[in-house]
């Protein structure tokens, strides 16, 4: 449900700053695809994000994460990238805790710009890419399928029923520039599916790319932006001092017949709290119409 201004403008106070940042909400979105099968009304998608593994000041901010996704027993649970901060071993502690997540059709990631490491001090390229060798290891440890830039999978939902997902890079080339893989192998992979959902951690990806060259994309969900951390986001208005440079920074978008669902994600990045904008896991509720 949408909170009103009255229930957000407490959440900017200076003085929640800090534990704003374990407010975690679940949001829920009902979402309208024309041509959709029956099964895919029954289906319970979930979408999480940066988690930013390593900020943390202990466990229990991701914990709580996981106990809420337990609750909403998803049949899909989808991650879209930034599992850590920098380095690798910062997911290490969580590894046990993650053990018991479960969804009845898989676990799918996609790689977030924190996760190559871009930023972090490394004595040489050797170290670099042996901590991105670690990173890319944790996903089948934890019994995720993660998709690289144009991998993709077809989802059985029901007999004669399926979903196509497609997976996107968030590797940055430049300071503004991202590249995003081969995402018409992944949707040529998946022809003929009922339903397509690009998995894109960069929402600028949704403008660059899905909305001029693959109009066979219903759905992006995206991460990224925090929701900027900072902000009001509440019927419809959208503020932000960081809203200047990412034009879909937070929440849903819509043209013609396709969305793009900007996620607020579960961590923090960047600021070590947040104010207006809380964390979230969001639950999609998908129908015909």
């Amino acid at each position: 449900m949408e909170s009103g201004v009255k229930d957000v403008l407490p959440l900017l106070w200076p003085g929640r700053y800090l534990s704003n940042r374990f407010q975690l909400q679940v949001r829920e979105q009902t979402l309208h695809f024309p041509h959709l099968p029956p099964a895919f009304e029954e289906l319970r998608l979930v979408q999480w994000s940066d988690f930013h593994a390593g900020n943390f000041p202990d466990t229990k901010g991701l914990a709580y994460a996981l106990a809420q996704v337990r609750e909403l027993k998803p049949d899909l649970l989808c991650f879209t990238g930034d599992l850590v901060d920098q380095r690798s071993e910062e997911f290490l502690p969580y590894m046990e805790m993650f053990g018991g997540i479960e969804a009845r059709l898989g676990i799918y990631a996609v790689l977030g710009n924190h996760d190559y490491g871009d930023q972090a001090l490394w004595p040489d390229a050797a170290a670099k890419e042996a901590n991105f060798e670690r990173q890319l290891a944790l996903y089948p440890a934890l019994g995720w399928k993660l998709l690289r830039g144009g991998e993709s999978a077809r989802i059985e939902v029901a007999p004669g029923q399926s979903l196509g997902l497609i997976g996107a890079e968030a590797r940055k080339v430049s300071l503004l520039r991202y590249a995003y893989g081969d995402v018409a192998k992944g949707l040529a992979d998946v022809a003929g599916a009922d339903l397509r959902i690009l998995l894109s951690h960069q929402p600028d990806h949704w403008g660059e790319e899905v909305l001029t060259r693959f109009p066979e994309i219903e759905l992006t969900l995206s991460g990224h932006t925090h929701g900027t951390q900072i902000g009001l986001a509440v019927k419809g208005l959208r503020l932000s001092p960081l809203g200047w440079l990412y034009p879909r920074w937070i929440d849903l978008y819509q043209k013609g017949g396709q969305y793009l669902y900007v996620n607020r994600g579960v961590g923090f990045s960047h600021g070590s709290g947040r104010l207006g904008i809380l964390p979230e896991i969001t639950l999609f509720h998908l129908r015909r119409g």
